[in-house]
């Protein structure tokens, strides 16, 4: 199994909506279960000290390489990620077996 965590930033100009639109990415990401192959997982976490750190994390697990690469071109994903785009800054990403 493959964990998927993905780290970021929200831009300055969205700092004020931040936390409802990392619930709202919570909302638009957990239906992916079920609907994308090989996708077990999904949660949204948000960052809980603050500054210098990254604003939120996503978390998926997946049943293995092939099925992160699935997950990542997934019609259902790739909107979501969409909507992520128009407020997040940094974004880093590390995929390792669990």
């Amino acid at each position: 199994m493959i964990r998927h965590l993905a780290l970021f930033t929200v831009i300055d100009e969205k700092q004020a909506e931040k936390d409802a639109l990392i619930a709202e990415a919570a909302v638009r990401l957990a239906p992916l279960v079920g609907q994308v192959p090989g996708l077990r997982s999904i949660a949204v976490h948000t960052d809980e000290l603050g500054e210098g750190n990254y604003d939120f994390t996503i978390i998926a697990d997946l049943d293995d390489l092939d099925a992160v690469k699935v997950y990542a071109t997934h019609p259902a994903h790739v909107e979501a990620a969409s909507f992520i785009g128009t407020f997040r800054g940094q974004r880093a990403v590390v995929d390792y077996e669990i």
